[in-house]
């Protein structure tokens, strides 16, 4: 597994001197651990504090591509690093794509010394670590030319190994350019005495979608590209990428499944797996290219293709007589009768007998046990010796496995690794050059859900703990129960998968007696970046698609407010070129139209800044957001009555009131910032307090992780200890982070508070126009969130993306009690708390948590009323009329007598006093 993209650049784990942030490194090394996959770290992007030009502009953030200013700090994070991941690094490689101004502007001297520093320290703490070279891409010249003066000035004494970036530059992509790159890289070596040492591809695919189009030339380029890699020498090759939607694209995300390209793969890594060459693949003058291997079982086999011919053209080919039939890129085995068959541009595989099947699995299971053991799966698959061709297995299969019995019919979502690998990216989260590649969003750490992959891609595993207690069950009383004692016990059923003991905390409060008001919809509008941008594959229509559908659901749905999540605009404030933020303003201004809305101000929203609406290119530079201050400034709400105000001078943390259903709400925007600016968060603790009266939905761009139970960003956790003791705080909304879903629960004093995260630029084209739901429902007391696109009309149905929260709306929200505390609760038993006079006929809710060493889990709200009190409601229990004339007679109003008991109810008369009259259906 390669780190990159993955949030654990320098820039990422060390975001001030001395100061190191550890946890999404944690949990990609937690889940390669687990599945015995082991991991290259990438190091990349200088922090701009420790930059020697801290405003150079650069991919990721300011001064990313330049060497620090300190070489102490760049010593101090290498050691850092190393230390915290002995064990669980093996392999190192010194800087990405260092040949590309947008990663490394500085010298090559620079670089070879930061090279010589980290291979001294990570050798000092993992003896057995291996460094490899900075990696180089741009085809034949560029890759050797750089690696020639790396060697050059030095690199080659620290390192033991070399990388390279083996994409090929031309349209459509030609997998036989490979063997150009590969050959000009060991002429290198070999002329500075480095031939002895490995060399790995570490990032490698066609490219971009346009660079080749066509299931079978997709499937055609994945098998070529890996099969004379292997042949040339190439130890280990990891593709880019796994479920990227616009580049080197082998599984759909959006519906679970490979793409044929994918089938190839993993195709391809069936036949080569214990396979050994005995000679490297040669083109006739025909251009038909032939491999000679020696087959997983030692039975002989032939891999054949014509490089010459255009898909669908064939050409024909005459098999040794030994062979007896043969295998293509979709599986399909065909008997040969004798004479020549037809040849085409996908390879397939001759084979005396059945063809081979990969067989990791039996090399790295205990026979006497059945269990998978990790380390035995590693020794199966350790790299080949030297001289020695041997494809190197993937620990973690792609479809081949997914296909199996023993595995679930969607697990088929991974990254592999060994010579069959997988890079990770992100989503660019800096300036992006003009030459430079879009980057992608495969960084989920959940592709490694047991037993080996599985799960649906956009299922989300917890990410804070795998061992968290499992969710209560309420046993008594049911919920929604009546009649309930007003002495109840109150019981329910906990346990843990590690058979801990527990800790059980009871919440309870009474609910006031009200009609509940009619159901609302909040609309949430994650990272528009993409649309305003009109980049990888995001359009301008998308985002088009989601504010017109809002203003067309505003009465259906009864929409209250709109959120913006952030990222409203890709590049910030683009040197001056406000293009995107003109289109994000031309999207977002038919929710402000009084026709269009029927509305005089239009339909109430808010727009928070996200890291790439700051700085000169969406930088994430913090006060540095002049783009969005003239388009989503003091100006475009100081006229709206639901605009309370704005921190500082500028718009960039503000806030907003409005009502529903009976309900006040405040909604605070607290701008992306990874300082968390303690005076910003004093401001929106201050709104709070004094609006206690309205509930609260705090809303900024960076808050959590993906995945259930995600962890907390820097600036999340700060906000979160910051406002936490605000009993009216329910609700706080993010986006920011790829893969698209996230989810917490937090309780401070009983009372609860949801953190939401959604992102889906990197999900379908640009985004596909996704957004969240949030459907309030007062008399259920509680809120359907649901991800759907008005673009594609399509409804997400995982449980990521279509799920309830409760929350009390007939009460006050929050202010639960704590009722009690039950400590060492075995697992697997009931445990009760006898709760006492409560008042008769009346309505409770109560919830519990439970906690072990891992963690807390928050269970579901339960409610019941007790017996007793009056059976008689009214409804609504008041009447206000509007001034009337004289001798004449107003509109009638009605109310509603309800009766609740279990007896009939005798009216005996109703009677109107004053200027008012009665009539009734009540009868007796």
């Amino acid at each position: 597994m390669r780190l990159w993209d993955t949030y654990t650049t320098w820039n990422d784990l060390n975001p001030s001197a001395g100061n190191f942030n550890w946890p999404a490194l944690d949990r990609w090394l937690d889940a390669a651990q687990q599945h015995g996959v082991d991991v290259i770290y990438t190091f990349g992007a200088t922090p701009t504090w420790a930059s020697s030009n801290p405003t150079g502009k650069c991919d990721y953030n300011p001064g990313a591509c330049y060497p620090p200013a300190n070489m102490q700090d760049w010593d101090n994070f290498v050691r850092a690093v190393a230390t915290h991941a002995v064990g669980r690094i093996k392999y190192w490689e010194m800087w990405n794509e260092a040949n590309q101004h947008g990663y490394w502007s500085g010298s090559i001297p620079a670089l070879v010394t930061m090279t010589q520093h980290a291979s001294a320290i990570i050798k000092s703490v993992a003896p057995k670590a291996m460094i490899f070279t900075p990696s180089a891409v741009g085809g034949d010249v560029d890759t050797s030319t750089f690696l020639d003066k790396f060697f050059a000035a030095g690199g080659g004494a620290p390192v033991d190994a070399v990388a390279f970036h083996g994409y090929v530059n031309s349209i459509p992509a030609i997998p036989e350019s490979v063997n150009q790159i590969v050959d000009a890289v060991q002429d290198v070596m070999a002329a500075h005495g480095q031939s002895g040492k490995p060399l790995w591809d570490t990032e490698g695919s066609w490219g971009p979608s346009d660079h080749l189009t066509g299931d079978d030339a997709r499937m055609a380029f994945v098998a070529r590209h890996y099969i004379l890699q292997w042949s040339k020498g190439v130890q280990r090759f990891y593709w880019y990428a796994w479920n990227d939607k616009s580049y080197g694209t082998l599984f759909k995300s959006g519906t679970g499944t490979l793409e044929k390209a994918g089938m190839a793969y993993a195709q391809v890594e069936r036949w080569l797996v214990g396979a050994n060459l005995t000679a490297p693949c040669s083109a006739s003058k025909e251009s038909t290219w032939t491999c000679n291997l020696t087959l997983a079982g030692g039975a002989g086999g032939q891999i054949v293709w014509n490089a010459g011919v255009n898909i669908p053209a064939t050409i024909p080919f005459t098999p040794a007589s030994n062979f007896a039939q043969y295998t293509d890129l979709d599986g399909k085995i065909t008997q040969l009768s004798g004479g020549p068959i037809q040849i085409g541009a996908k390879p397939i595989l001759l084979t005396v007998g059945p063809a081979p099947h990969a067989p990791a699995k039996k090399s790295a299971r205990n026979t006497e046990t059945g269990q998978t053991n990790p380390s035995a799966r590693r020794r199966a698959f350790e790299e080949p010796g030297n001289g020695e061709s041997r494809a190197v297995c993937c620990l973690l299969r792609a479809a081949v496995l997914a296909q199996r019995s023993d595995l679930s019919a969607d697990a088929s979502k991974s990254r592999t690794h060994s010579f069959f690998s997988a890079a990770k990216r992100k989503s660019n989260r800096g300036a992006r050059g003009a030459t430079a590649r879009l980057d992608s969003g495969v960084t989920d750490v959940n592709s490694f859900n047991g037993p080996l992959f599985s799960g649906s891609a956009r299922i989300p595993l917890p990410q804070s703990s795998s061992s968290l207690p499992n969710p209560p069950t309420a046993n008594s009383p049911a919920d929604g129960a009546t009649g309930v004692s007003t002495f109840p016990t109150l019981t329910v059923n906990v346990s843990d998968p590690n058979s801990s003991k527990l800790t059980v905390n009871f919440y309870g409060k009474a609910i006031p007696s009200v009609t509940p008001g009619p159901n609302f919809t909040i609309v949430a509008l994650p990272d528009t970046q993409y649309y305003s941008s009109n980049l990888n594959g995001g359009t301008l229509a998308m985002f088009n698609s989601q504010t017109q559908w809002i203003v067309n659901n505003l009465v259906a749905k009864n929409i209250a407010f709109v959120i913006g999540l952030g990222d409203i605009v890709q590049d910030g404030n683009n040197g001056g070129n406000y293009s995107e933020w003109i289109n994000a303003n031309s999207a977002v201004s038919v929710l402000d139209d009084p026709t269009a809305t029927g509305l005089p101000q239009g339909i109430p929203y808010s727009f928070g800044v996200g890291n790439h609406d700051q700085g000169p290119s969406g930088n994430g530079s913090p006060n540095d957001t002049a783009g969005y201050n003239q388009y989503f400034g003091v100006s475009r709400y100081s006229s709206k009555s639901y605009y309370g105000g704005h921190y500082g001078t500028q718009n960039d943390n503000h806030y907003e009131l409005f009502s529903a259903s009976g309900m006040d709400f405040i909604v605070i925007n607290l701008a992306y910032d990874v300082s968390a600016n303690p005076n910003v968060l004093a401001w929106a603790n201050g709104l709070l307090q004094t609006y206690s009266s309205r509930r609260g939905i705090v809303v900024s761009h960076y808050l959590i992780d993906n995945g259930f139970n995600a962890a907390w960003s820097s600036q999340g956790q700060a906000t979160y200890n910051a406002l936490k003791g605000n009993p009216n705080l329910f609700l706080m909304l993010c986006g920011h982070v790829t893969p698209p879903e996230g989810q917490r629960a937090d309780i401070f004093n009983g009372d609860r508070v949801y953190t939401l995260m959604s992102d889906y630029q990197e999900d379908g084209a640009g985004g596909d126009g996704w957004l969240r739901i949030l459907t309030f429902s007062p008399a259920s007391n509680q809120i359907q969130i649901q991800t759907y696109s008005p673009y594609i009309n399509q409804f997400e149905s995982t449980s990521a993306g279509n799920f309830t929260i409760n929350y009390d709306m007939q009460g006050t929200g929050n202010n639960f009690t704590l009722l009690a505390s039950n400590t060492g609760v075995l697992s697997g038993n009931p445990t009760s708390y006898a709760w006492s006079n409560l008042s008769p006929g009346s309505q409770y809710e109560w919830y519990v948590t439970v906690s072990n060493s891992s963690g807390t889990t928050v269970g579901p709200l339960w409610s019941f009323t007790t017996t007793g009190g009056s059976p008689v409601t009214l409804s609504p229990s008041s009447l206000s009329f509007p001034s009337q004339l004289v001798n004449t007679t107003s509109a009638v109003q009605t109310v509603t007598l309800t009766n609740t008991g279990t007896a009939a109810l005798s009216v005996t008369s109703i009677v109107a006093s004053g200027d008012f009259m009665q009539t009734n259906t009540c009868g007796t």
